[in-house]
């Protein structure tokens, strides 16, 4: 085998031995899963009002987030759905945000992270749940109304324009008949 074939075999052995160590137990550490996670509204075959809202530096796109303002604005159901992620290692959150139309949502959110994981293999933590209040409501209704401002824009994290407030874990578990039921209007 060459030298180069060599180096490049030792490489992605230490590579591979890295990953293996870093994600493995320390000693000590049980190494059972126990149950697997709640996941939730995820597995229900909801269909988004607007595109995907994204949080990396920034929230994404603009035009995600402006549809959303436009849906809250209009106090009709809908369903809008988030993923953020903090870059530098896996650490992620995704995001259901469910809109009944009358100045609440419901959040439900999943995260993950490790500092040199496969995101492919690394489990989702359980769900959480919460009711909040959408915040900035009146400051959204007026720059939906003019056609010329760049603030009719929201996304759930707050971040450059109105997000969620006054959050409260929620008292009941959702399923997806009973968020099928809220989008419907019953």
């Amino acid at each position: 085998m060459s030298p180069r074939l060599t180096n490049a075999a030792m490489w992605l052995g230490m590579v591979a031995m890295m990953g293996t160590v870093a994600c493995t137990p320390s000693q000590g550490e049980s190494t059972e899963t126990g149950p697997e996670p709640d996941a939730g509204l995820f597995t229900c075959p909801f269909t988004a009002s607007c595109d995907r809202l994204l949080l990396h530096i920034e929230p994404d796109p603009y035009e995600a987030m402006e549809c959303a303002a436009q849906l809250i604005v209009s106090e009709q159901p809908g369903l809008l759905m988030g993923f953020e992620w903090l870059g530098g290692s896996l650490d992620e959150t995704e995001s259901i945000v469910v809109l009944p139309g009358d100045g609440t949502v419901i959040v439900q959110e999943r995260h993950r992270e490790c500092y040199e994981c496969d995101s492919e293999t690394l489990p989702w933590e359980d769900v959480t749940t919460e009711i909040c209040e959408i915040d900035g409501f009146e400051m959204l209704s007026t720059a939906c109304a003019d056609e010329d401002s760049s603030d009719c824009r929201w996304n759930p994290w707050g971040v450059r324009a109105p997000g969620v407030v006054n959050c409260q874990p929620a008292e009941q578990e959702y399923s997806c008949d009973d968020i099928d039921a809220l989008l419907a209007g019953s």
